[in-house]
């Protein structure tokens, strides 16, 4: 049974990865294609089956064809898978050649030891060398290859798969491949070959090949036509499922009883709540339902409402909005993640690898640089079946959603995350405006604050530029005045003594003391008086008295 990983649970329906062959008993819905697909297979060498991504290529192969080879014990049956090729440094098992992992195959479960073809060339090692010592060993001669999402091998070097064309080629088409054919002869030449081991060389096992490839990269096979000319001959399409074979995938395996290992006991669905599932998710143009969208939407109602809500039977209203049991499984991807991954991933799935209502692949390269996701990270999305992987015609690595089914999904989640963003934005800008304001408001306040003191600054400046203007203006004034008065004084003094000279010298001159201004004859008495204080110390009485009488004379006068 298919298990959860995290819990170790087994449950009905496997989800997003296809049917294994140990699950065929819960393989249910393509009884028409497993018949058809096994009668076109019995009757030719080489079958093409395709289908788009999602049909169940895998699953039809694994759980359906297979187990009706193996019933009867007469078909050896190998399926192989090469996986994308990738140049990571890391991924050297992974990046193994692709003849060499169809050989490590055709190994598992053979006889270890040297076999009778080792005579001839020893370890020679070809897949023709490897079915023969099969044939040689088990006594079997009927071997049919699956190679599964055989799309995968063209992502490989172009001489990786030249090489694995031509021994495929060599297997299917030749009884004896030309280095064995040279050395037969050789052996024959030199009576080297028993006559057993020549039969046997002679006896061609019967080999198939089934090519299960999506129908998009249905027309790579055309790389392989110089070898294999006949390859897209015979093919098979695998079509969505129809409504009655989706109700049979849906039904019967929840009837399956708990004691073959399930860990949720048997249940059943109303008619209401299956044709609510198909309704649900059928093509609106066809009414075909992909086989993956049906297995992630019952694996949900499995594990959620029957194990965990206890519901039996499962009811129309117990489903609510089926489109949205995607939506949950996408969330619980992403909850599986760190929250740097987590954000790393929306950013990438949610913005690039989904388009509108389209997937759009993108570069390994590409996603590195721009987003640094992890090889890790891309890993464990694309181990989950969210991511799937292949390369591209220019040899590049490219990531895409895995199914169609998840578009509506991943647009939900995005459309939310948006919204969530868009309100955390504007909170963000409306903090930042209100910071902004109260940056405003204090540059107001210091700006006013500023403006006052630049107005004193400046008015006490103005002020000082007055009192520095007036103090000058009146210094100037002073010495102005002082010199004018100086010179007045020396005229005065000039004119006075003059005066006084006229006086001394000639009486008929004292007329003109009448004729002057009174502030001169006041300035003349003053002069007098206070040359007679003067000459009060001097030993000249007789100037003395001379000056008496002439101040005598002067207020006589007045």
């Amino acid at each position: 049974m298919l298990s959860d990983r995290k819990n170790n649970l087994t449950y009905r329906y496997p989800g997003t990865k296809p049917f294994s062959e140990s699950e065929k008993t819960m393989f249910f819905g393509r009884d028409a294609d497993t018949a058809s697909l096994y009668s076109l297979i019995y009757i030719k060498q080489g079958v093409v089956l395709y289908g788009k991504s999602g049909y169940g290529k895998s699953s039809l192969i694994n759980a359906g064809i297979i187990p009706i080879l193996k019933a009867n014990n007469e078909w050896d049956c190998f399926n192989i898978r090469f996986n994308n090729y990738t140049e990571r440094d890391d991924a050297a098992s992974q990046n193994m050649p692709p003849i060499r992992t169809a050989r490590q195959r055709l190994k598992d479960g053979a006889t270890v030891g040297p076999n009778i073809l080792d005579t001839l060339i020893p370890g020679e090692g070809s897949l023709w060398y490897l079915i023969k010592a099969r044939q040689w060993y088990n006594k079997q001669s009927k071997f049919i290859l699956f190679f599964d999402q055989f799309e995968e091998l063209f992502s490989y070097p172009k001489d990786q798969v030249d090489e694995f064309s031509a021994q495929l080629a060599d297997l299917l088409y030749t009884t004896l491949p030309l280095n064995f054919r040279q050395r037969v002869a050789e052996a024959d030449e030199n009576e080297e070959l028993s006559d057993e081991l020549y039969r046997f060389l002679h006896e061609r096992p019967e080999v198939k090949v089934v090519f299960s490839i999506r129908s998009d990269r249905l027309s790579l096979l055309n790389n392989l036509t110089d070898r294999h000319p006949a390859i897209l001959q015979h093919c098979y399409e695998l079509d969505a499922l129809n409504a009655d074979d989706a109700e049979k995938a849906i039904v019967q395996p929840a009837m399956l009883p708990r004691e073959m290992g399930f860990d949720t006991p048997e249940f059943t669905y109303t008619t209401g709540a299956v044709n609510k599932i198909i309704n649900s998710v059928k093509n609106r143009q066809w009414g075909k339902i992909e086989g993956a969208t049906l297995q992630i939407i019952c694996r949900y109602i499995e594990r959620q409402l029957v194990g965990i809500g206890n519901l039996n039977p499962v009811k129309e209203d117990d489903l609510g909005d089926v489109t949205a049991i995607f939506t949950q499984y996408y969330q619980s991807i992403l909850n599986a993640l760190t929250d740097e991954e987590r954000n790393k991933a929306q950013y990438l799935i949610e913005d690039e690898l989904i388009d509108g209502d389209r997937r759009n692949p993108l570069t390994e390269s590409y996603i590195s640089k721009k987003f640094g996701l992890t090889d890790e990270l891309l890993g464990q999305l694309e181990e989950s079946s969210l991511l799937r992987k292949e390369r591209d015609a220019a040899g590049r690595i490219l990531y895409e959603v895995s199914h169609d089914s998840l578009i509506m999904a991943i647009n939900n989640v995005a459309a939310d995350r948006r919204k969530q963003e868009e309100e955390a934005r504007k909170l963000l800008l409306e903090h930042e405006v209100q910071a902004e304001r109260k940056r405003a408001d204090e540059h107001m306040r210091l700006y006013k604050r500023s403006r006052v003191l630049t107005v004193i600054t400046g008015m006490l400046a103005l002020v000082g530029i007055i009192i520095a203007v007036y103090a000058f203006v009146q210094k100037e004034q002073a010495q102005h005045m002082e010199k004018l008065a100086n010179e007045q004084s020396k005229v005065a003094n000039k004119a006075t003594a003059g005066l006084l000279m006229e006086f001394a010298d000639d009486q008929a001159n004292e007329r003109t003391y009448e004729s002057l201004d009174s502030n001169i004859r006041n300035m003349i008495k003053d002069y007098y008086a206070q040359a007679l204080i003067h000459m009060k110390d001097q030993k000249s009485d007789s100037l003395y008295t001379e000056i008496q009488q002439k101040l005598n004379r002067c207020l006589k006068k007045d």
